[in-house]
């Protein structure tokens, strides 16, 4: 590079290429320890937030009965509860979703039930009746045969007899019992013809089988109905799909669905998680983990704003937001500070603990940065409901007054949209006050300034930082999973051991993230390939012990293998973390190329703790008048020179010298 004549150094037209260092820069061990501080601060802070608001507030889930009464109430009246009904189940769900608890198992998952497909009472009940016809269809009845030979419908027994040679069958669904007579009692029972013994029973078997229909049966008696049925089946069968997600801010970094492992996406191995094609892989799987903080926080805004979204879930989504700016404004701001440092000035670099010392001394600008456009958002927000209130409580006036003032509402309409979209700049907030040492109200004014001045340039720096970091992570993924396999694949291979040590049990608890349990457990003779739920709601493939194998896992192997899980556990923060350092240290970059385009400041330009001169020390007071100048040098006194008149010649000789100075004297 050249240099002007201040010694400047010109980077060259094309200077996104200085993203490409942000894998150096950000693969420093202390950035990664930082980075998993700050994952688990969240997390701790998430989970606490999560278990609090959802045992306190929404562990009971609404149901009809509470809005509907079947009894006293006209269709108007029906609907309008089933109205509330429908508005306080779907706020319940979104708090489900953000922060319901981890279901014991797939079976005990919450699902949908009709309440949430129906929208109307009136098609809820339509689905209710359809539903429990396929529900008794695939009933099954319990067949007993020996003395007494019977089959039970609710806890109900039918008595039968069966020809001596005939084995009636185990087992048999509601909807294959057919009545052959009435009147002699006779019953087709799953392909064999029986006689019952109470007579008197056939027409109350007959009333039950007139309650029960199959799938097709309905649609053929009624093929307009066909999106109702398939619903009504789904209800019926309890169908995967139905899983409501759970849980996305209370599961814990080591359990968050991020994906198949990458050694096991590499070598085609893809039998467990979602098998996906590459790129839809890369979009849906490896860019989220890229932008992780971002989306995170952006998934809390995007709750906060839904519809569904009630007080109680506003005030749980607002804690949430506070408190991942409050860790990542003190992890965050240090990592941006180190990587401001380590970029600007290639020499230079600042220590951990200096780096969260200068975080946490501007902890309240790296706090109230990006709190302050949330601030805004809500007093307009809040100005707008009150417009709300005024045009919905004076009907005619209100009506009248919304439409005269329109022009405003589309104003404060336009200043949230505003808001909201400069907020993809939040980390440049960070990366200011790192690089300028400044405060909360520079950072915001600097970002949105970016963000809006420069966005084509942002969009691409983002889109090559997006890009490169997601097959950084992927690498980095790779190579951890990698070395951590390549671990327990040596231990496992010792020779002359016992086959009942091989050390499978050791990841029982590993973490499941990143696919890292799967690939542990890998070509093990103790597992079976089995399903595994996870938060989204999906039911995806996964390694699991046989039932076989957990009966044989002792104590001592349980304790090892939580020991094991610890360690496993510190290492798969650090490679989550460095998603986070590379997400902080490449918006510190973007930052510092931004700033150059739009304030054409060079790159090396940061601020340095060492440099401030204090300008708000007291300067010494000015020497008073009357007192003299001290001098810090030493004075020598020396007397003035004086003329002096020539002695008178008086006669008497002059003096002789001393001894010693007569001229001649050795």
């Amino acid at each position: 590079m050249a240099e002007d004549q201040g010694g400047q150094r010109n980077l060259p037209q094309m200077a996104w290429l200085k993203l490409f260092t942000a894998f150096k820069v950000a693969l420093d061990p202390k950035k990664l320890l930082l980075a998993g501080g700050g994952i688990l601060m969240m997390a701790i802070g998430w989970w606490l937030l999560s278990f609090v608001f959802f045992a306190a507030f929404a562990s009971s889930r609404p149901t009809v009965d509470q809005y509907v009464i079947t009894k006293g109430q006209d269709a108007k009246e029906q609907e309008e509860g089933f109205r509330k009904f429908k508005a306080a189940r779907a706020s319940w769900n979104l708090m489900y979703e953000l922060a319901g608890s981890t279901p014991e198992s797939i079976k005990s998952a919450t699902r949908k039930d009709a309440g949430d497909l129906a929208s109307t009472y009136g098609e809820y009940k339509a689905l209710e009746d359809l539903r429990s016809r396929v529900e008794r269809f695939h009933m099954l009845v319990a067949i007993t045969s020996g003395d007494v030979a019977y089959f039970e419908i609710n806890k109900d027994r039918y008595a039968f007899k069966a020809d001596k040679d005939a084995t009636p069958p185990r087992e048999v669904k509601a909807g294959e019992i057919k009545i052959v007579d009435v009147a002699t009692g006779k019953v087709l029972l799953g392909g064999l013809v029986v006689t019952l013994e109470n007579k008197e029973k056939v027409g109350e078997l007959q009333k039950f089988i007139a309650t029960v229909q199959s799938a097709a049966q309905i649609l053929l008696a009624d093929p307009a109905r066909r999106d109702l049925v398939m619903k009504a089946v789904s209800l019926a069968e309890g169908t995967d799909d139905l899983i409501l997600p759970f849980g996305k801010l209370r599961t814990l970094p080591w359990s968050e669905y991020r994906g198949p492992n990458p050694v096991l996406y590499a070598t085609g191995d893809v039998k467990v998680g979602r098998t996906k094609g590459l790129l839809s892989w890369f979009w849906s799987e490896q860019i989220p983990v890229v932008l992780e903080p971002l989306c995170k926080l952006m998934e809390t805004v995007k709750s906060f704003l839904k519809p569904s979204a009630g007080v109680r879930e506003k005030i749980y989504l607002l804690f949430v937001m506070l408190w991942t700016m409050l860790t990542w404004g003190l992890f965050g701001g240090a990592i941006t500070r180190m990587a401001a440092v380590q970029v600007a000035r290639q020499n230079e670099k600042v220590g951990m603990v200096e780096a969260f010392r200068f975080a946490r001394g501007r902890l309240r600008s790296f706090f109230f940065a990006p709190i302050l456009p949330l601030f805004f958002l809500a007093f307009i927000t809040f100005l707008l409901v009150l417009f709300g209130w005024f045009e919905g409580f004076t009907w005619a006036l209100g009506d009248i007054v919304t439409g005269l003032f329109w022009p405003m509402i589309l104003i404060g309409g336009l200043v949230m949209a505003a808001i909201l979209v400069g907020l993809v700049g939040w980390p440049l907030m960070h990366a200011t006050i790192s690089a300028e040492g400044s405060d909360s109200f520079d950072a915001l004014s600097r970002s949105y300034s970016y963000v809006y001045q420069a966005p084509w340039h942002y969009a691409w720096y983002a889109f090559v930082a997006i890009v490169y970091g997601a097959v950084l992570i992927f690498f980095v993924g790779f190579m951890g999973s990698l070395f951590v396999y390549m671990a327990k694949w040596g231990v496992a291979t010792a020779p002359f051991v016992p086959s009942d040590r091989e050390p499978t049990y050791f990841f029982a608890s590993a973490p499941t993230s990143f696919g890292w349990r799967d690939l542990m457990l890998k070509q093990s003779p103790n597992v079976e390939l089995k399903k595994r739920l996870v938060n989204t709601g999906e039911v995806i493939p996964a390694y699991g012990f046989t039932e076989e194998y957990e009966k044989t896992i002792s104590l001592n192997n349980r304790i090892g293998a939580y020991m094991v899980t610890f360690w496993l556990g510190l290492v798969f923060l650090l490679i989550v973390g460095f998603g986070y350092s590379f997400f902080w240290t490449s918006a510190t970059i973007i930052y510092l190329l931004l700033r150059r385009k739009v304030d054409d400041t060079e790159l090396d330009e940061v601020h340095l703790e060492e440099e401030d001169d204090e300008p708000f020390a007291p300067e010494p007071p000015p020497p008073s008048p009357s007192e003299p100048a001290k001098s810090t040098a030493a004075v020598t006194m020396v007397e003035s020179p004086t003329l002096r008149k020539p002695p008178e010649n008086t006669g008497a000789p002059p003096s002789p010298p001393p001894d010693g100075d007569t001229p001649g004297h050795g």
